[in-house]
């Protein structure tokens, strides 16, 4: 534990144990090396020292911010109750882990080089409001337990995967609407629920939501949708021709779709499906044989 308002310049190297920063200058005015371990706080924390990721975590109940900018190879693993908040552009190049708490992305940049990032148990990934870019726009979500918060922010990723658990994704509806885009979607197990959603699902009427929205470029499969609720229904997700992810519509106005032709568009694998088949032709629409 270093409780000191610390100035020793030449960093600190951390390969094992757990390491408490019990005041904002503990760790001096140098790079923090963390290699294995853990780092906590005690207390809530905001220190300026750059992060050489090489391995370890950051965990503990307690909040800490991290203004330095954060390099490295190694994964940025994030666990216990508390949050960890990214105040600076970053150029760290490998994946994040989040199983416990928050990592908030308070900067524009805070995860720009970062090929994956991984959502398990109580995991929670913030992207705070306002402009600019946070994410990698290749960077792939997976989820296995968590949830993710839109706060309007327009964000592009990489494909979206459910991997198990029961995941969330946290949309607003305050007149500032932001959109998600996923590459695609994958789905192994679990559920993912869209909460906050509000919109139009009836097709009749320019179906879309009217607050934040979710977006995939790619058709997803019926698995996958069948894993959707929306505001904790489970409805199943319907893709529009535009690529968003909308509640499974009532019955009538998926025949209109059918019907008007506005392909391509998919919904989840449930008996609605069956609304679809063709009616089959009415008598005087069938071939008669020719009279002798």
């Amino acid at each position: 534990t270093l409780l000191g308002a610390n100035t020793f310049a030449g960093g600190v190297t951390m390969n094992a144990g757990t390491l408490t920063l019990g005041n904002d200058s503990a760790a001096g005015s140098g790079s923090l090396r963390l290699n294995g371990g853990t780092v906590t706080t005690s207390g809530t924390r905001s220190i300026d020292n750059n992060i050489v990721l090489g391995g370890g975590s950051f965990g503990g109940a307690n909040n800490l911010t991290l203004n330095g900018v954060v390099s490295g190879g190694g994964t940025f693993n994030k666990s216990g109750a508390g949050t960890v908040a990214l105040g600076n552009a970053n150029t760290a190049s490998n994946s994040v882990s989040i199983s416990g708490g928050k990592l908030s992305l308070d900067a524009n940049g805070a995860l720009a080089s970062v090929t994956s990032i991984a959502l398990s148990g109580t995991g929670h990934l913030v992207l705070n409001s306002g402009g600019g870019n946070l994410v990698n726009d290749a960077a792939s979500l997976t989820f296995a337990g968590g949830s993710l918060d839109a706060n309007n922010r327009t964000e592009v990723f990489g494909g979206l995967s459910l991997n198990g658990g029961g995941n969330t994704i946290n949309l607003l509806n305050d007149g500032i609407n932001g959109t998600l885009t996923f590459a695609g979607g994958n789905f192994v197990a679990g559920s993912l629920n869209i909460a906050g959603w509000v919109g139009q699902d009836n097709l009749n009427v320019s179906p879309g939501g009217t607050g934040d929205r979710i977006f995939f470029s790619t058709l997803l499969s019926g698995s996958f949708l069948g894993a959707i609720s929306f505001n904790g229904v489970p409805t199943g997700g319907f893709q529009l021709p535009s690529g968003e992810l909308i509640p499974v519509p009532e019955p009538g106005t998926i025949a209109f779709l059918a019907l008007g032709g506005a392909a391509p568009w998919r919904q989840a694998s449930r008996p609605r499906a069956a609304w679809l088949r063709p009616a089959p032709p009415h008598p005087s629409q069938q071939s008669r044989p020719p009279p002798r």
